[in-house]
């Protein structure tokens, strides 16, 4: 939808910080002042700071229990 609707990266980083939930949106809230592009580096990437805080091993195991555990 991006390369099809010509957005510009500030475009789709509002676009997506609008979607995100809970966690997310509250990290977001956190961080968004240093946010600037979609890509590019950890410092102010939305992308690469995303995944490198809810994409962790300990994020892992811990979803993986929930879903083992689910009732």
């Amino acid at each position: 939808a991006k390369e099809a609707n010509g957005w510009p990266n500030n475009i789709r980083v509002a676009i997506t910080a609008e979607m995100l939930k809970e966690e997310a949106a509250d990290w977001y809230n956190l961080v968004s002042a240093t946010i600037n592009r979609w890509d590019g580096d950890v410092n102010t990437g939305f992308r690469k700071r995303f995944l490198a805080r809810f994409s962790s091993q300990e994020k892992l195991h811990r979803w993986q229990y929930e879903l083992i555990n689910l009732k």
